[in-house]
Order: C-alpha cells, then structure tokens, then sequence
C-alpha cells in the first residue's frame, strides 16, 4: 500500500511476471537545469567558503534562492524583467526578508549580476549562458552539457523552505547531489517510473549533512520526502550489552540502518516527449538572441512564445508523417521568426510585444510551410478521423486555403 505521507515507504509493485510484459520506455525528470558548475561553485561556498576569502559560508536562504532563480530564469540565464524575489520568496513559502537577504548575497559573491537592457536592468545567473552551449552551438568539440535536473514539484512543496527554517544548505546541497546521480540512472529505459534508484549509506549521509546522529539524519531525510523515497537496507540488529540487562528494567534491540535505497516520486518524472529536443533548441535559440538583441523580456513574453510555438507549431508537427519535413517545421519556424525580429529592430522600428511579434511571425511559416509541402489533406484527414479539438492555427490556414480557392 503506498503511503504519500512519508517518505519511508515504497508502493506495491506488480509481480515479476506481470513487470516483465510491460513495455519498458525511457523518462526523465520533469524540471529545470541545473548545471554541475553551479552545484560545484555552491558546494565551495557552503563547505570551503575560508578558502574563498569568507568570513561564514553562503546561508541556506541563499542556496534556496538560487535554486528558485533556475527555476524562473531564461536557457540564456535571464530572469524576466518584471522578476521581484519577494514573489519567489512567496513561492518558495520563506519569509520575504531573507529572500530578500539570501539574492543580496549571491550579488555580493558573484553568482548572479545585474544585467543592462534597454529600459530595465534583469538579473542574471553568472555562467548559466557559457554553460547551456552544446558542442555544435559553441564550435568546442570538446565541449559537452553537463547538467541534471530538478523536478518543478520542488518548488510547490515546502521542502526548500524546511530546509531555510532548519539552517541547513548542506540538506539543499544533498538533494542536488541525489538528483544529480538520476541523470545517469534515468538514461536507461524502464517499465516504471519507480524502477530508478540511487543509494545511500548511513554513513555518507552524516558526513553530508554534518551530523552526528542517525536520527539527525532521518529528520533531513523526511523533509526530502515529498521529493525522494528512502527504502532502509542493509540492516544490523544491535542487541544491548550484559551489563546494561541486568542494570535496566527493559532491554531494547535497536536496528541501525547501514544504507538507504533512494527512489525519486514517480510524480516528478514523465515519459520522454518525441521531438522533445527540437522544441527545447527553439526555446534556447529564443532566449539566445533576445539576450544579445538587449531587449528587456517579461515574463509574459517568454511564456507566450513558448505558448505560441506549441499552439502553432507543435500542434501541426504531431501530424505530419515525414520526420525530414517534421523536423524542419520544428527547427526553422522559430529561427524565421527571430530573424524577422532582428530584421525590424535593424530597421529603427520600436516593438510593443515580443511575444506578439513572434506569434504572428510564427503563423505567418507555418502557414507558408504548409503550402510549400502541400500537406493540407493529410492534415485535415488527421484531425478528421481522430476527432480532435480544432486548434487556431488550424482555422486561420483553412480560411487561407479557401481564400486561395476562391
């Protein structure tokens, strides 16, 4: 029987004989990056911060915030122009006052910075844009994305909170490193979810923690528990010595747990979207060259051009059956938008909305692409015989079509 509350418990499983007709997928954690330099620069702050030439080491408020901040910010590194880390702070269930105290660190110590746009300063995650470069995007051959994400269900529970409550960066640093170790475990395929494990000794995790005890340890453990699962394994049964028998009343057997088996809540993991890539490299591109375009982007902006290009672009690539031509829509869509974009601001023109400008130039390719490829009786067949909702895009190139006609 599962039991959502703890984090001590694993569900019931299906037998071995019904797991193995179950058709293994591939899954990934649904969340934000978060680069290994990152995970790196705060293990220093929080555990050599003397070597850095600081008197005490980042507080756990700070650690939380910077998490917080790679869960608003840009594949560029950006956080919108209209960002308050009072909001965050409110998110993140922490008090305002040390959100407020934790962002002013992180500038004192150079995690993030101010950025100048045109109209608004935005802060930026030092070294997210550096980082974020594939091989093929920074001409490196060498180089590689080294990352692991951090499921967004983090972010609603009150585990970052705990955490800041309990003065305790060190906890925040354990649950990046246990995340960090499901980036390699989630490589494979699975039937469930809930077939990827890491591990964990006892041992290990009072070094980690700095703590003394096993039920110092345990208390971290649960405030982890809306995230991870700890299976106790590796148990020794402690019988009490002769001695202390014939001085106490009642003799107890204590169970000390050596090793936990961590499992991550399948609620933080879904399968793996086809084309998935694709759309990530148009959202990268977007924030990429609006970064270097220093225009001052609001959330409304970011989130309507992620709106637009799967309202109008991955709406109609889910039906189009040739992976060059599905591929193609994919990649190129968003690059004629932006170079439209860079085209009209080359051109001293001043723009209202960014998110509005990249939507009808969004359209306007897909539109076009669909008379290129003569793909209008394969996609209305699709829509007609599964019966699906009929998206905007869809009803703006038919009436397109019929002003072709007529």
């Amino acid at each position: 029987m599962t039991n959502s509350n703890s984090g001590f418990f694993v569900s019931e499983r299906p037998s071995y004989s019904q797991q193995k007709s179950i058709e293994k997928k591939k899954f990934k954690i649904h969340g934000f990056k978060f680069f290994q330099y990152a995970l790196n620069q705060i293990r220093e702050e929080v555990y050599n911060y003397t070597s850095l030439g600081h008197n005490k080491g980042l507080d756990a408020s700070a650690v939380a915030i910077y998490v917080g901040l790679h869960s608003k910010c840009s594949s560029a590194g950006l956080l919108d122009a209209d960002f308050h880390v009072s909001a965050l702070s409110k998110e993140l269930n922490i008090p305002t006052a040390t959100g407020a105290n934790g962002i002013n660190q992180l500038l004192d110590r150079g995690l993030i910075i101010e950025r100048e746009t045109d109209k608004k300063n935005q802060y930026e995650i030092v070294g997210y844009a550096a980082n974020n470069l594939s091989r093929e995007e920074s001409g490196n051959p060498d180089k590689k994305l080294n990352y692991f994400t951090v499921p967004f269900d983090l972010i609603q529970t009150t585990v970052l909170a705990s955490l800041v409550s309990k003065k305790s960066p060190r906890g925040i640093i354990l649950m990046l490193e246990i995340l960090n170790d499901f980036r390699q475990k989630l490589r494979g395929e699975k039937a469930f979810a809930s077939d990827y494990k890491t591990e964990r000794k006892t041992s290990t995790l009072k070094d980690k923690l700095g703590k003394s005890s096993s039920k110092r340890v345990r208390e971290v453990l649960e405030v982890l528990s809306p995230i991870f699962t700890f299976k106790p394994i590796d148990l020794e049964e402690r019988k009490p010595r002769l001695d202390v028998i014939t001085r106490v009343r009642k003799s107890v057997t204590q169970i000390w747990v050596r090793k936990y088996e961590i499992h991550i809540k399948p609620g933080c993991i879904i399968e793996k979207e086809a084309h998935n890539e694709e759309t990530t490299k148009a959202y990268k591109d977007a924030d990429y060259r609006l970064r270097l375009l220093k225009l001052p982007i609001f959330q409304k902006d970011r989130i309507g051009i992620r709106a637009a290009y799967k309202g109008s672009v991955k709406e109609i690539a889910q039906f189009i059956k040739s992976k060059k031509q599905k591929t193609k829509l994919l990649r190129d869509s968003m690059q004629h938008a932006l170079e439209q974009l860079e085209d009209f601001l080359r051109k001293g023109n001043k723009i209202k909305s960014v998110g509005a400008f990249i939507n009808v130039k969004l359209q306007e390719y897909v539109i076009q692409f669909l008379d290129d490829n003569n793909l209008y009786i394969d996609i209305e067949t699709f829509y007609h015989q599964a019966e699906a909702p009929i998206p905007a895009i869809w009803e703006k190139y038919r009436i397109h079509k019929k002003a072709l006609l007529a």
